[in-house]
């Protein structure tokens, strides 16, 4: 079990590679497989003829003779043009960084890349067949796959009790990773559950309870507001488009004309409309102001 959680299981004396009682029989290491012995089940065919058709010379793919160059090819444009719009940089120094060039950049004159010499393309050769070689076929001399006798194991013991062990004092782990922070303890193998339970009682859970606790600490719960920010962020696009949408419709709103104006702005508009098409008033108007004058003179005097 890992962190309270059953991840393994299995006998002592079925699932243990090597088995935990040694096998009862073995290779006899003294055995020798003989020289006549034959193990090969398949042969060639020794009656076999290549035929008459076969080309072994012949290429895996030919040249496309019905293959045409396009008319828009440009046999002189290369496939990368210097970038026109590269500057050389203000610090470059060409005894110490060597002569500057401008990063290449595709050739925008280049469709789908017909440019440059044009070559025809490869298609599969119909023709090719490949190295010959004669079919396989029984060994009528075969014997099958040899294996060395079997001899009693002077080893040989049977216990079927391996969980009977010695005291143990020491525990090792190999562990090959490539993780950092990685903690391992509170070790226990017992052959009582209840001495199992008891000990992850009092040390695995009131630890993963401190864990947890902390946990909460470190990474609080988010507020609304900062939820709606997180949401925001995760949305950032589509919120920018709204956002842009609702200030154009705002806008939209104030700028354009009205068709209703207030009733005292038509009514100064209709009166200089009147004044325009009313000279005498016109008239009357200039010889007040004239009187006017003139009553600022006297008074002056």
């Amino acid at each position: 079990m890992i962190d309270n959680e059953e991840v393994k299981s299995g006998s002592l004396l079925e699932d243990f590679d090597p088995a935990i009682n040694p096998p009862e029989q073995i290779d006899d290491p003294e055995d020798k497989k003989p020289a006549d012995w034959v193990d090969e089940a398949k042969i060639p065919d020794s009656t076999a003829v290549k035929p008459d058709d076969w080309d072994e010379d012949a290429p895996p793919s030919i040249i496309d003779v019905n293959d045409k160059k396009p008319d828009i090819w440009l046999d002189y444009e290369p496939l990368e043009i210097p970038d026109p719009e590269a500057e050389k940089p203000s610090d470059w120094d060409d005894d110490l960084d060597g002569d500057w060039e401008p990063r290449k950049i595709p050739n925008p004159k280049c469709v789908n890349g017909e440019c440059g010499t044009w070559k025809p393309r490869y298609i599969t050769n119909p023709a090719y067949r490949g190295k010959w070689s004669p079919p396989l076929i029984d060994n009528p001399a075969y014997k099958g796959e040899w294996h060395p006798r079997q001899i009693p194991n002077p080893y040989y013991f049977v216990d079927n009790h391996p969980h009977n062990l010695e005291k143990m004092s020491a525990l090792g782990i190999e562990l090959w990773t490539m993780n950092d922070g990685i903690l391992f303890d509170n070790f226990i193998i017992s052959h009582n559950e209840e001495d199992i339970e008891r000990f992850t009682s009092q040390t695995w859970v009131k630890r993963h309870e401190d864990e947890e606790i902390i946990a909460e600490q470190t990474n609080p719960t988010p507020s609304l507001f900062e939820q709606f920010v997180t949401v925001v962020n995760s949305n950032l696009v589509f919120v920018g488009g709204l956002v842009v949408i609702v200030v154009l419709i705002i806008g939209a709103c104030f700028c354009l004309p009205s068709s209703d104006e207030p009733s005292a702005v038509k009514e100064k508009k209709a009166d200089k409309k009147e004044d325009k098409n009313d000279p005498t008033k016109e008239k009357k108007t200039i010889i007040d102001d004239k009187k006017d004058l003139t009553k600022e003179k006297e008074k002056v005097d």
